[in-house]
């Protein structure tokens, strides 16, 4: 069983100082960075795809659910 990892010393470059730290432009990271962002919080929402929603604006019409119907006999 490995208990530890040394990396050797390296330095990183800050691209930006704030507050909160949202990742993930998904319905729930939008609501967080919203909520910090209300309360005065200096927010950067990161997200990895070039746009925000997830799954609510590409994942389920994608695989059909939206535009199901039932149909009855």
């Amino acid at each position: 069983m490995i208990n530890n990892i040394i990396e050797p010393a390296r330095e990183l470059p800050v691209r930006a100082s704030v507050d909160v730290l949202v990742i993930g432009g998904g319905p729930s990271g939008i609501m967080a960075a919203l909520a910090a962002a209300e309360d005065g919080a200096n927010v950067l929402l990161v997200e990895s795809r070039s746009f925000v929603g997830g799954n609510m604006t590409i994942g389920l019409p994608i695989l059909g659910f939206l535009g199901q119907r039932v149909t009855r006999s």
